[in-house]
């Protein structure tokens, strides 16, 4: 049985603005099904209202702050056990997700412009996830842009000893976006990503 972790932006039916969503809750859905171990993590909008969904209560687990790069940001969990083998991980941040949109202000039609620092977060906060959690997963899967630093911040974990059966996946559902942002947004994930970065 694989332990698989997917990170998403977005997930049906909790949210959606596109094709991501529908994959995103159908996969990990069939995934459990053929018997892997999976665990969603996707961000707590302020527009999802669990109650309208016919789930046992959500658990809160213990805040957490992250460090991004001098930034304190603290967060928690909301857990939603859809099945036995089947889980959704939101991580909620009202200073960056309780918002009425997903990537754009619905009011402006244009990005929020901490998209990165939102994002950033959601990544550490998957991995911190199975640190904490001590379950390791065999599979992460990334979706789009906005995750597209999990397989960075896992190589780091693998880099220092642990994890070392650990695999990284990426789909790109949508190449019209890229996630572009200016070269401040590198001192934001790590002091060390710059190396990594040739303009």
């Amino acid at each position: 049985m694989y332990k698989v972790l997917f990170v998403t932006s977005e997930v049906t039916p909790f949210s959606k603005t596109g094709g991501l969503a529908d994959v995103s809750g159908a996969l990990p859905a069939a995934l459990a099904t053929a018997g892997c171990d999976v665990r969603i993590v996707t961000p707590f909008y302020g527009f999802i209202d669990l109650d309208q969904f016919d789930f046992p209560s959500a658990t809160l687990l213990t805040a957490r702050t992250i460090d991004l790069h001098g930034r304190a940001q603290p967060y928690r969990f909301r857990r939603v056990v859809l099945n036995r083998r089947h889980e959704v991980f939101f991580v909620e941040c009202d200073p960056l997700y309780d918002r009425p949109g997903v990537y754009v202000d619905p009011f402006t039609n244009q990005d929020y412009i901490d998209n990165d620092y939102r994002f950033i977060l959601l990544s550490r906060a998957a991995l911190e996830l199975c640190r904490v959690s001590e379950w390791i997963p065999d599979v992460i899967h990334c979706n789009d842009w906005q995750t597209g630093l999990v397989p960075y911040f896992a190589y780091q974990i693998k880099r220092a000893g642990e994890w070392k059966r650990t695999r990284t996946l990426l789909t790109i559902h949508n190449i019209a976006y890229h996630g572009l942002f200016g070269t401040e947004t590198l001192h934001r994930i790590s002091g060390e990503v710059p190396q990594y970065y040739t303009p």
